[in-house]
């Protein structure tokens, strides 16, 4: 099948043997099974170096001028023994039916390749692909396999896109009922505040505000303790607690409904430089008395029910 067979070898001396000393296999080359598939494809030539290096080489391919200079090489040899040492050696060395064998198979092997090369294209072309319905089947059936995965991919993702949507539906509802309920907390807070005199009813719902904002914002203080420790603080419950520790601002004691109708008065005791209204001071005790006699009343309701605006 191959017409060209060579084998290279390092020499003992060659500076690239990796085995110095004695001679080294460095390749064998098929060649000649195909024509070059591309036209007027030149040899491959390779950059490493040729020093040190000895090839030795069997042609097996119609190749006119090397079979014949193969047998002329032979027929030269036996001629020069035949001058230089006689018959007798000549014949031992190289015998004549040896040299006619190389010359027969020389002029066999070019008649062959004359021959194949009639019946061969200069090139080999490859063969023409014919068509694979069952592997345009196999095509058809990945489509659709590729699609049904799509599909399936593409309702996985509206499934997690509708959990997505419930759970931030329900975060919400957490976060308003959570909301409403630290709001109360907060009303509750104030009016207890107010009730305790040490904050005044205008400014509750201020308070209120001011308290939701600072647990929706949910910001901390740090601060130190008399022990030189630091403690952390959110800011809601920091202003509640600076709230809860003021002074009051309303100083009440025991009122009779009987004497502030009969023009009694009030005990109250106002910030250091200012003076109380001793009409309002009435009409806030009659507001106050109005909320005893009817539990669960606000305040302002309370002060609109006695005649106050």
């Amino acid at each position: 099948r191959f017409k060209k067979i060579s084998a290279s070898f390092y020499l003992p001396d060659s500076p690239a043997n990796p085995a110095p000393g004695v001679f080294y296999l460095r390749h064998v080359g098929f060649l000649g099974a195909a024509a070059p598939a591309v036209k007027g494809l030149k040899p491959v030539a390779f950059a490493a170096g040729e020093e040190g290096v000895v090839e030795f080489s069997a042609f097996a391919e119609g190749d006119a001028w090397a079979d014949r200079q193969n047998a002329s090489l032979w027929r030269q040899l036996r001629e020069w023994l035949l001058a230089k040492f006689g018959q007798e050696d000549a014949d031992k060395a190289v015998a004549p039916w040896l040299v006619e064998s190389v010359e027969d198979a020389a002029r066999k092997e070019l008649l062959t390749t004359q021959q194949e090369n009639q019946n061969k294209p200069a090139f080999a072309e490859g063969n023409a692909a014919k068509p694979n319905f069952e592997e345009v089947n196999v095509d058809q059936k990945e489509k659709e396999a590729l699609a049904a995965e799509r599909a399936k991919l593409a309702e996985e993702r509206a499934a997690l896109e509708k959990q997505r949507a419930e759970f931030a539906e329900r975060e919400t509802k957490l976060k308003e009922t959570e909301a409403g309920r630290i709001h109360t907390e907060h009303v509750a807070f104030a009016e207890n505040l107010v009730k305790e005199g040490r904050l005044l009813p205008a400014n509750k719902e201020a308070t209120v505000g001011l308290l939701d904002s600072l647990a929706k914002s949910g910001g901390s203080m740090e601060f130190a303790e008399a022990d030189g420790s630091k403690k952390t603080v959110a800011d809601v419950e920091a202003l509640k607690n600076m709230l809860s520790a003021s002074p009051k601002l309303v100083a009440f004691g025991e009122l009779a409904t009987g004497d502030l109708d009969a023009g009694g008065s009030a005990s109250f005791a106002a910030p250091q430089g200012y003076t109380a209204d001793p009409e309002r001071l009435e009409l806030h005790g009659k507001a106050l008395a109005y909320q005893t006699a009817h539990p669960g009343t606000d305040y302002t309701a309370a002060l609109a029910a006695v005649g106050g605006k």
